[in-house]
């Protein structure tokens, strides 16, 4: 019964971008609709197999991927995309919620940090298609920015939230941390936001930059933010971020 749900909540999250591209005269419809009917299955879910408060927290992760994937679809112009994507949602949100299922109820076939592993690609994925919603809602819908900063930090705080409250950290420094790390990225986002890049570019930066500043963080409030951790995570978000931005068109 537990595995019926989980497999419904997944379905059902990726409805909306399919019955969007269907019906694309209802799309907003289908997608409100398909997030809140997703999130409600696996939270009834949840509520019924946790007893503890923070068990909602397990949500994070799926919703923001969710969120931002529906924000995501509304700037694609292929139905063959527009599939890619909700294939991509649905396949996510199961392989992450069966581990959920295994770390309650097997916990004796749960693979130990496999929820802090994935909450961290959800988190970094997330970050690279808000990251693309909120400059394309700049570029192609002309939204002012000063209502896209505040999402954008929002979003990210959500996103870091997630990631550093699954490596079960101590939840006063997690939310300090989550706020000090998304100042921080919304000030990179300001930035690229008056670059002459393509949204996806900017994007790509952004979420390296995310999952740069994302690891650090987890490193240092786990005690081993060493100098090769530092080194290692610097060299690599330095060598793409530059490789990315010398091969982009400034134009």
């Amino acid at each position: 019964m537990t595995r019926l749900w989980i497999v419904l909540s997944a379905v059902l999250s990726a409805a909306g971008p399919l019955m969007a591209t269907w019906d694309p005269a209802r799309a907003l419809v289908y997608l409100a609709a398909s997030l809140v009917l997703g999130i409600g299955t696996f939270w009834f879910l949840l509520r019924q197999s946790l007893n503890t408060p923070h068990a909602p927290r397990f949500l994070l992760a799926p919703a923001g991927l969710a969120l931002a994937s529906d924000g995501f679809f509304l700037f694609l112009e292929y139905d063959a995309h527009r599939y890619a994507l909700a294939a991509l949602l649905g396949i996510l949100w199961l392989v992450y919620a069966e581990h959920v299922r295994l770390y309650v109820f097997e916990s004796h076939r749960y693979r130990v940090y496999t929820l802090e592993r994935l909450t961290f690609v959800f988190s970094t994925l997330s970050a690279f298609l808000s990251a693309m919603v909120s400059l394309g809602f700049l570029v192609l819908a002309q939204f002012p920015l000063w209502i896209l900063v505040p999402l954008f930090f929002l979003g990210e705080t959500l996103f870091i939230f997630e990631t550093l409250w699954a490596s079960k950290m101590e939840e006063e420094s997690v939310r300090r941390i989550s706020i000090f790390g998304s100042l921080l990225l919304t000030e990179f986002f300001v930035v690229f936001s008056f670059f002459p890049l393509s949204h996806l570019v900017s994007a790509a930066a952004l979420a390296l930059l995310h999952y740069g500043l994302l690891g650090l963080l987890r490193a240092e409030l786990i005690d081993r933010l060493e100098r090769r951790v530092l080194v290692r995570y610097l060299v690599f978000v330095g060598l793409l971020l530059l490789l990315i931005l010398s091969t982009a068109r400034w134009s």
